[in-house]
């Protein structure tokens, strides 16, 4: 199975630098540190990656059950939607040079909005000409596809705070009266 790449190095301050968005780096005091955040962003990435497919798998095949019944303008709305997303998933196993790890993470959110865009259109031909199964398991992918983006962008911030050098807090001691 393919993997993500997320480099850690040195910046010219000599710091320990991941790059991991257009303009998001996080700066470690140990490689350690450094590596654990990759390999959990790694995973996260690997996890919506897949999970992307998946849908975007059922998407297609929808698009190909309904083919014949779709008017051509359509039709090729969503199979240009349909080629973006599998041009945009390659960007993410690319090897770049230190600090564009942030052509990762633009494909990851043109991903979201070319599935996005596919089963809208599906949706749109679904209600227009009441095509109800296909209209049901639109608006189901589009759900999902909703909770998904919701949970990819809250698990990405909660690892952004985990590993924030930021993150120190005072430890406050409250005496409790018995």
């Amino acid at each position: 199975m393919k993997n993500p790449t997320i480099e850690v190095y040195f910046s010219s301050q000599k710091k320990i630098v991941i790059s991991y968005g257009s303009n998001d780096k996080l700066k470690f005091p140990n490689k350690t540190q450094a590596k654990a955040f990759s390999y959990q962003l790694k995973k996260l990435v690997k996890y919506n990656i897949t999970t992307l497919s998946d849908i975007q798998a059922q998407v297609y095949s929808c698009y190909r059950s309904n083919y014949l019944y779709l008017p051509d303008m359509m039709a090729s709305k969503i199979l240009s939607s349909i080629q973006k997303f599998d041009n945009r998933i390659d960007y993410v196993f690319k090897q770049y040079s230190h600090g564009n790890g942030s052509f990762m993470f633009n494909a990851i959110e043109q991903m979201y909005i070319s599935l996005e865009t596919s089963i809208s259109l599906l949706l749109e031909y679904a209600q227009k000409y009441k095509a109800f199964a296909l209209k049901n398991e639109m608006t189901a992918l589009i759900n999902i596809l909703d909770l998904l983006e919701k949970d990819y962008y809250s698990k990405r911030r909660d690892l952004e705070l985990c590993y924030s050098p930021k993150r120190k807090m005072k430890v406050i001691k409250l005496k409790t009266a018995l």
